[in-house]
């Protein structure tokens, strides 16, 4: 029909047939039909491509979402497999800590225990040798702990009402003897304005501030060193608190500024022989303050020096007073306890016997076990007022005995720990535990910490045996007068030396006692004088100072027994 009505069209237009109705509608539906047709057949190869169109596109969207689905896969094992490597490296970081801390609980104790027996000068200070070695050795590990301690997140901030006033004051002290001895000056600018309790980590602001100067200390051989305080701006209860550490020593290179916060940095050129240092501490001080909510930023010019400066932003000013109650016993002056029963419990022998040796000179009796079990079973036997928990140990953990004795007994239980995982520490709080002690231990704040737990006497001076009874014979309580009287009038002496810890001032002091002593053949004083003469003599400025901070108390004692 297409066809026909077209012939006849065409006919009509060239002649052949008349042109009329017929012919023309002819023409126009042929027209019609062809365009139909046309758009039709272009309308089905359309739809073709559309639906081949789709099928691909649905193909790649088929193939897409495999695809994002096996990403998804893979992301989900790395991310099982990152949780895996941080437990893997929480539990390695909790098995070193206690490998390394154990063996070094009983060199530092054992040195620390020995360094009191010994009386011949030479052999005490190769015992503080010995002592100073274990104690650098502690640094470094720590350092290095501390480091994983904050990559794995096991880190965090204890916040407590400080004074950072006192903070400061503290710090001046350490250093100032060091110092004097070099011939360079310590400055302490402390604003007014900052308030006399601060929500702060005390223990990890003041890691940080020794840190720095003590770097400070290390590399300013002439000039000065400024600790500079001051308050940036305060809004309500909350503050930016500013520290700089200024010192006149050799200066960082510009280029330099940015790297020394990267782990195992040293500036190049440095004197390692001279200087020493892993390169860990700016990297660990830096993160710790980033932890704390602050920046930790350095200016410095080469043969100038360096300006390090702490900025904790949004400081809580406390509510309450910074806590100051707090006993803290001195090496040289120790708690005396009444009468009790203690159970020491670790698995390593070298661990119970430097408990024991420890309380040798106490009214406290020590009994031993070697695991939880064992601990257990010696509860139950026997009256027992404290016990001393490790908690790794074999047949039955720290963890479990603590379990089975509080569910029966409510006997305080310290933990003797060598881990610095915060995990640990949490599951001390809530699993039966009152408290912990970290390894290694010393014998100060081992005192320290059973104080707050058993009956106790007054401190008296650790090793002045002589003075703990004031049993004085009949000829020392003859010379008593003089004695306290010379006492008496070397008081202003005696605040001179322990404001200035002048080392020629102090061995001067000391003399003078062992002198009187002497004469009128006094033992407490003398023993007191030898004392410090030995710490003046081994460079003992901890020793020393502890000393001098008993000599009120041991004239008081004296006063007493008049």
């Amino acid at each position: 029909m297409l066809a026909t009505g077209a012939v006849i069209g065409m006919l009509s237009l060239i002649g052949i047939l008349p042109s009329n109705d017929f012919t023309t509608y002819c023409f126009q539906v042929g027209v019609f039909l062809e365009a139909g047709l046309f758009s039709f057949a272009l309308m089905e190869k359309s739809r073709g491509q559309l639906e081949s169109e789709v099928e691909q596109a649905t193909n790649d969207l088929r193939n897409n979402m495999e695809l994002i689905e096996e990403q998804n896969a893979r992301l989900d094992i790395a991310r099982k497999d990152a949780i895996k490597a941080s437990n893997v490296k929480s539990q390695f970081l909790a098995n070193m800590s206690h490998e390394i801390r154990t063996p070094m609980n009983a060199i530092i104790g054992f040195t620390e225990l020995l360094y009191e027996q010994v009386k011949d000068n030479k052999l005490k200070s190769y015992v503080k040798t010995i002592q100073s070695a274990g104690n650098d050795l502690m640094l470094l590990i720590n350092d290095i702990l501390d480091l994983s301690k904050i990559e794995a997140g096991k880190l965090d901030i204890q916040y407590a009402a400080t004074n950072p006033h006192v903070l400061f004051e503290e710090l001046s002290h350490i250093f100032s003897v060091p110092l004097r001895n070099k011939g360079v000056e310590l400055i302490l600018e402390v604003d007014s304005d900052i308030p006399h309790s601060l929500m702060l980590d005390v223990v990890r602001l003041r890691q940080v501030l020794l840190n720095l100067l003590g770097n400070a200390v290390k590399f300013t051989q002439s000039g000065r060193i400024t600790m500079r305080a001051s308050v940036e701006s305060a809004v309500g209860s909350h503050l930016k608190l500013r520290i700089d550490i200024e010192d006149t020593g050799l200066g960082i290179p510009e280029d330099q500024l940015e790297r020394i916060f990267e782990d195992f940095h040293q500036t190049p050129g440095q004197d390692n022989a001279k200087f020493g240092g892993t390169g860990l501490g700016l990297s660990i001080c830096s993160r710790l303050i980033k932890l704390m909510g602050g920046a930790l930023t350095v200016k410095s010019e080469v043969g100038k020096g360096s300006t390090f400066t702490v900025h904790l932003n949004n400081v809580v000013v406390a509510s309450i007073a910074a806590d100051s109650s707090l006993k803290q016993y001195s090496a040289s002056s120790l708690p005396v306890f009444s009468p009790a029963t203690i159970l020491v419990v670790d698995d390593i022998e070298d661990n119970r016997r430097l408990v024991t040796e420890s309380f040798s000179s106490s009214a406290l009796e020590i009994v031993e076990a070697e695991n939880g079990k064992e601990a257990v079973a010696a509860v139950k036997a026997q009256g027992i007022d404290l016990i001393l928990m490790d908690l790794r140990m074999p047949v039955m953990d720290g963890y479990q005995a603590a379990e089975k004795i509080k569910a029966e007994f409510n006997i305080p239980i310290i933990a003797l720990t060598a881990s610095v995982m915060k995990d640990d520490f949490e599951r001390l709080k809530s699993e039966h535990f009152d408290d912990h002690i970290r390894k290694p231990v010393k014998k100060s704040e081992l005192y320290s910490k059973l104080a707050e737990f058993l009956e106790h006497e007054a401190s008296i001076p650790n090793g002045s045996e002589e003075t703990r009874g004031l049993t004085l014979s009949d000829h020392e309580m003859a010379v008593l007068p003089v004695i306290l009287s010379f006492m008496e009038s070397k008081m202003p002496i005696w605040k001179m030396v322990n404001e200035s810890n002048n080392m020629s001032e102090i061995k001067r002091f000391a003399a003078d006692l062992k002198q009187i002593a002497e004469k009128e053949t006094f033992t407490p004083l003398a023993h007191y004088a030898q004392q410090l003469l030995e710490k003046v003599e081994v460079f003992d400025i901890e020793g020393m100072t502890e000393l001098l901070t008993d000599y009120p108390s041991l004239y008081q004692q004296l006063s007493q027994s008049a």
